[in-house]
């Protein structure tokens, strides 16, 4: 459900109300176990969980809007998702019992080992959030310098529910800016991305009480430049996270000293595209 109501022709107020279902990944629910190298320090064994179901949110949004009559938009928004049978990770030390239930090698029963698999939660779970979003053509700059365009969008969250929760797929604060010069026969544009560090979820087994592992918050830059030769052909070159910022993967608890919280540091570099483009 839909519903906009329009306070002046430049103010503009939105609502809706949805329902919204996310189906489990299926190397979640096909059946299969990952047993840990004895050799290791791993202590986990991950199970998947064939009964694992869906969860439903039911989704509310609130958003007012204002349009500049010299052109752009200014719009700020909140919303909340009510989460029903959301995933959950769940340790338990690894048992004789319970790894003659699930037919594992017995010798697991020694050393510290866990059982570790997603379920869904008996209690709800929440995501409030802030959305903020400006662009605007800087028509006050001089003739020399028309054409310029600028951006800024946030989205903040607030997750709520059981500590067991699995909100690793959101990220508490993301932000993008950018700024872009458009002509007639070539456009630049330059985008910033802030993606806010992101909790994968918690570390158990021998790790200190409270070690999560995290995504470690980063900041990359994409430009893109098109020129086009003809009214419907151009060629274009695009650059993503043109300074190579690498992705750092954290593992880290309460006591852990920041010089040894790195645990991987992934270094895809950049990626640059270069084509032609046509509009028809």
């Amino acid at each position: 459900m839909n519903l906009t109501y329009t306070i002046t022709p430049e103010l503009v107020a939105r609502a809706s109300f949805a329902e919204t279902i996310s189906r489990p990944n299926y190397n979640l629910i096909l059946p299969g176990t990952t047993l840990p190298d004895p050799d290791t320090s791993g202590r986990t064994i991950n199970l998947n969980n064939v009964e694992l179901k869906p969860w439903t949110a039911r989704n509310y949004d609130l958003s007012l809007a204002y349009y500049p009559k010299g052109g752009g938009e200014v719009s700020a928004g909140v919303f909340r998702k009510d989460i029903k049978d959301f995933f959950a990770n769940r340790p338990t030390d690894a048992t004789p019992e319970l790894l003659d239930l699930y037919g594992i090698d017995p010798t697991y029963a020694n050393g510290g080992y866990i059982i570790q698999t997603q379920r869904n939660l008996d209690t709800g779970a929440r995501v409030d959030g802030l959305e903020f979003s400006y662009r605007q053509p800087l028509t006050f700059l001089p003739n020399w310098a028309r054409g310029v365009n600028v951006r800024y969008n946030l989205t903040k969250l607030r997750l709520s529910g059981d500590a067991e929760a699995d909100f690793n797929r959101f990220i508490p604060l993301n932000q993008n800016w950018g700024i872009s010069l458009d002509r007639k026969k070539y456009n630049v544009r330059l985008n910033w991305n802030s993606r806010g560090r992101q909790d994968r979820g918690r570390i158990a087994g021998l790790a200190e009480p409270g070690t999560h592992e995290y995504v470690k918050a980063r900041l990359s830059l994409d430009v893109e430049v098109e020129y086009r030769l003809q009214k419907h052909v151009g060629v274009f070159l695009g650059a993503r996270n043109i300074a190579g910022v690498p992705e750092v993967i954290q593992r880290y608890g309460p006591s852990t000293p920041y010089y040894a919280r790195n645990f991987q540091v992934s270094d895809f570099g950049s990626t640059f595209a270069l084509g032609v483009k046509g509009t028809f």
